[in-house]
């Protein structure tokens, strides 16, 4: 790479937002670490004081990039950007999604060993419908039309949707853990891979170049959040309900928590949707004041 792409030079009057940084790490942490901690250790008092003191770090964090801002500075996040609701919709919606792919990941391995006593290489193959479907789902959209390449990210969330439904019912009825479960795990996985693929092409749609890395950087840790949030609240949900040993407590705890992912999918379609009726495009900032400027709409596009 070195040897063959061009130099970037960066800009001079670019300087990383180490305060942000360090803020907005401080409230993630807040958030995320009791959540996952929480269950193991009781929940003890020092989880909820952290739960409570991220509210008031994230407010000190948009208080911070707004005052950087206003002085002509580079924040870590551009606010009127991640304000608009194109982008925060589309963003909330992947949150969502992903939410349930990491949640799934813990709690079928959970299920599968714990509950139905099958081996570590059972639950680990269990899952290779699920990713063979996930990257077949791009070339499929490839092939589709313009009209349903944009709707991608709500169907995509609804047939996750079905999946994760279809998995709970399976389980209930006693079929969860057969090829059954490996069916409709690929089902789940092609829905996840349209809504990922479709919300992509969405936000890089929905903003001019300028904002490319400001975009990227929104998707990334988007990402990484929701499937922290996923594995530590649906993977308490499980672990609650499949808190006595036997496989009734495990079946139980597996249904129920596939139905909530199922929900969570569904709420991340009607998300995608809405931000696709809300779609605008972001205009061009003056160059060296893209800390003052503010989102105007150029163009709407209504699916």
């Amino acid at each position: 790479s070195w040897q063959v792409l061009p130099r970037d030079h960066a800009d001079g009057h670019q300087r990383l937002d180490l305060t942000g940084v360090a803020t907005l790490s401080a409230a993630l942490l807040l958030l995320v670490v009791p959540l996952i901690l929480g269950r193991d250790e009781g929940w003890p008092a020092w989880t909820w004081v952290c739960l409570a003191a991220s509210v008031p770090v994230f407010v000190l964090f948009v208080l911070g990039e707004r005052r950087l801002a206003a002085r002509g500075g580079c924040p870590l996040i551009t606010l009127p950007l991640l304000c608009r609701p194109p982008v925060s919709l589309a963003l909330m919606s992947q949150a969502a999604t992903r939410a349930t792919y990491f949640a799934i990941l813990f709690v079928l391995a959970l299920y599968l060993q714990m509950g139905l006593g099958k081996s570590p290489t059972y639950s680990g193959l269990a899952l290779v419908s699920w990713v063979a479907a996930f990257g077949i789902a791009g070339p499929l959209l490839a092939r589709v039309s313009e009209r349903a390449q944009r709707l991608a990210a709500p169907i995509g969330s609804l047939v996750l949707a079905a999946g994760f439904a279809g998995i709970a019912a399976a389980t209930a009825s006693g079929a969860g853990g057969g090829a059954e479960l490996m069916i409709l795990l690929g089902v789940g996985g092609l829905g996840y891979g349209a809504a990922f693929s479709g919300t992509l092409a969405h936000l890089t749609s929905t903003v001019t170049d300028q904002y490319a890395a400001d975009v990227s950087g929104l998707f990334n840790t988007t990402l990484q959040v929701g499937g922290a949030l996923g594995v530590a609240v649906f993977g308490t949900v499980y672990l609650d309900l499949a808190s006595q040993p036997g496989t009734a407590a495990a079946t139980h705890g597996f249904a129920v928590t596939t139905l909530a992912l199922a929900a969570t999918a569904g709420v991340a379609g009607v998300l995608a949707q809405l931000a696709l009726r809300r779609t605008t495009t972001m205009p061009q900032l003056p160059p060296g004041n893209s800390g003052d400027a503010r989102p105007q709409r150029t163009e709407s596009t209504r699916t």
